[in-house]
């Protein structure tokens, strides 16, 4: 059986605004929430890069009210 010389396409990276460095970062993650009084509330992002260099915590990872430790 002959050999493919196809190749995989290469796997998406998921991208999304980064508010630390206000560009698109490959790997953004929401950072915080911000809920609006009678208006709809906004999320903040960072990428990978600025997460390292800032230490923010991504917010899906950060303790929430009422976690036991």
């Amino acid at each position: 059986m002959p050999e493919s010389t196809q190749t995989q396409p290469p796997t998406p990276t998921p991208q999304g605004w980064c508010n630390w460095h206000k560009g698109i970062g490959p790997d953004a993650r929401v950072t915080r929430a911000i809920e609006g009084g009678s208006g709809p509330g906004y999320t903040l992002s960072a990428c990978a890069r600025c997460r390292e260099k800032h230490g923010i915590i991504p917010l899906a990872d950060q303790p929430q009210p009422g976690d036991v430790r």
